[in-house]
């Protein structure tokens, strides 16, 4: 004689305990409704196995993202992300690589558990996949787009990442990007650059700037000027690099160690005797 609905009804089991996110479906499964969408997560009888499935998927199925379930051993984004971020600030602490350039690997690893998901397999990723988290950077944090350079900086990065995983034998074989997931073009560049105006001082407005400039911004202003250091080149320079008695500056680029010499103007040379006073 078949069992009557109230009687399955009482023959479920009770939540292991009150904030248990799950409910006993009458299909003798645990199940959660999200999104508007019921979702399995088990049998009944075994209840720490569904917790555990929930928890893996949960972070897509709230944003959701399709589940693709791997297997377990299986590499996922955030354990990429972590292992790849260890592996260069180990380097930043050694001195090889930039804290900032650390910072903007970090930044990327963010957007790749953002968009694809915290337990997402890598080998389960597609070109599609990509395709869709090249459209994500191109729309901007707020939704008002970004420039063809920063796409390009962000693919660059996150092509490091993966390729740090096969490198290391994290993953079997390569993640394909597919023909979506590409840098913008050396065309799209030059437009971008040609729309631009023109960003440079003339011989008068220099003369002006260096003129107003209180020390040592005015040191700042005649070394980029005459030896063409950028900001961090003078914030990394150091006083040994200078011989201002022979007007002559020997200082290696920073980030690729490459060697550059320059030769000092009178009115370098000045202004650095002067702030070397201060």
């Amino acid at each position: 004689m078949p069992k009557s609905s109230k009687a399955a009804v009482l023959c479920k089991p009770r939540k292991p305990r009150p904030d248990w996110p799950l409910f006993p479906h009458a299909t003798k499964r645990w199940a959660k409704k999200v999104r508007g969408k019921l979702h399995y997560f088990g049998p009944w009888s075994d209840p720490q196995g569904a917790m555990d499935r929930w928890l893996a998927e949960k972070d897509d199925l709230l944003s959701g993202r399709v589940v693709r379930r791997g297997k377990r051993d299986e590499l996922t984004i955030r354990e990429l992300v972590n292992i790849f971020l260890n592996s260069k600030r180990l380097l930043v602490d050694s001195g090889e690589l930039a804290l900032v350039t650390w910072g903007g690997y970090k930044a990327v690893g963010q957007t790749l558990v953002e968009v694809f998901g915290a337990n997402r397999a890598v080998a389960d990723l597609r070109p599609d996949d990509f395709e869709q988290l090249r459209a994500h950077v191109a729309k901007g944090k707020r939704g008002k787009g970004v420039g063809p350079v920063v796409i390009g900086n962000f693919i660059t990065r996150s092509r490091v990442v993966f390729k740090y995983a096969l490198d290391n034998d994290l993953v079997e074989r390569p993640v394909r990007f597919g023909q979506g997931f590409k840098r913008p073009g050396k065309k799209t560049l030059r437009k971008l650059r040609n729309a631009r105006e023109l960003r440079m001082f003339t011989r008068d407005e220099l003369r002006r700037l260096i003129k107003a400039a209180p020390q040592p911004l005015r040191s700042m202003i005649l070394l980029g000027a005459n030896c063409g250091l950028g900001n961090s080149d003078v914030g990394q320079m150091r006083f040994a690099h200078l011989d201002l008695d022979n007007a002559v500056l020997v200082f290696p680029r920073p980030k690729t160690a490459v060697e550059r010499r320059a030769f000092l103007w009178s009115e370098t040379v000045d202004a650095l005797r002067d702030w070397l006073k201060a």
